[in-house]
């Protein structure tokens, strides 16, 4: 298989990023990374009007939506900070300068860092999140919250809840094990906007949470074409990635099922993880991305897919 290397221009952003990292930047099947990818395409904050008191913030993390009422304001997901990337610290304070109302409530929809570490910003909100992140919080993070302690976590224990956010509607949906056991997804009627959270990774090789509260590729497939089926003409606020569409979730559940077929046939001849990565490079056109979770730079990649998918199956799921 064709294997590109990063350039000597990005890996040494990459170097400067992954200093203090267990694991240095890998090989990947993408296209060579210019020395001004890291802040262009992943860490840089982009507002993305949606509607009257509706607007999106990608980058800086997982993508975040703030959704304004009267007199009160929602966010949903709050992003991190990392090395060469204060994207909670960046966000907070766009939040404080363009937002003109109170955050008055915050969903995360999974309990992942790069969506949930910038909650102690907001402490005055109620944060809303499915039952099962709490401890799941506590378990995968627990010295981050411990240190950071911010408002008490609000168990969403309906499958379906409506909040009252100034007046404006805006529904929070289970989405079964999914891309964790503790996801939700966020629906905004009168602007017909859906934020899906890690449901989907538009354009990006997704990472799989391979703990016992982690992904099934079928349960996340199975609950995008639920959401395209149910919102065909919505507009998509994407877990990272731009801005996506129906069809766009109907074409990563595809994905995933490749994915979870490759990775079983593996399983059942009897091949490693590592020979089951092999199987997955090249394989898929996305792009790489990289997470900084407990300081260890980690990428995700065709091959990293494969075997999280092996794993998957590995543990039944």
């Amino acid at each position: 298989m064709k294997r590109r290397i990063l350039s000597l221009a990005a890996l040494s952003v990459m170097v400067a990023v992954a200093a203090c990292a267990a694991e240095p930047a890998a090989e990947s099947d993408e296209e060579n990374l210019d020395a001004g990818w890291f802040q262009r395409d992943y860490a840089k904050l982009s507002v993305v009007p949606l509607g009257p008191g509706l607007r999106a913030v990608l980058g800086g993390g997982g993508n975040s939506v703030v959704i304004e009422g009267s007199g009160a304001a929602l966010i949903v997901d709050t992003k991190c900070d990392v090395p060469l990337m204060p994207g909670a610290s960046s966000f907070a304070r766009w939040v404080a300068s363009e937002v003109k109302v109170p955050i008055s409530d915050v969903v995360n929809t999974h309990y992942h860092y790069d969506h949930a570490f910038g909650n102690p910003s907001f402490g005055g909100a109620r944060v809303h999140v499915h039952p099962r992140a709490i401890p799941a919080m506590s378990r995968e993070d627990g010295d981050f919250w411990r240190e950071h302690p911010g408002a008490p976590l609000v168990p969403l224990t309906q499958e379906t809840t409506r909040l009252d956010v100034g007046g404006r509607v805006v529904e929070v949906h289970h989405a079964g094990r999914a891309h964790t056991a503790s996801d939700v997804w966020v629906y905004v009627p009168d602007e017909n906007v859906v934020i899906t959270g890690d449901l989907i990774f538009n354009g990006y090789f997704p990472f799989f949470d391979d703990t016992e509260d982690g992904s099934s590729l079928a349960g996340t497939a199975s609950a995008l074409r639920a959401i395209a089926k149910a919102h065909p003409t919505a507009r998509i606020v994407p877990g990272h990635g731009a801005l996506c569409t129906a069809a766009d979730l109907e074409a990563y559940a595809r994905f995933l099922d490749d994915a979870d077929a490759v990775a079983r046939a593996a399983l059942a001849q009897g091949k490693s993880e590592r020979e089951a990565g092999l199987l997955g490079e090249g394989r898929w056109d996305r792009k790489v991305l990289p997470s900084f979770h407990h300081g260890k730079l980690t990428w995700a990649t065709s091959a990293s897919t494969t075997r999280a998918a092996y794993r998957l199956a590995r543990a039944g799921r």
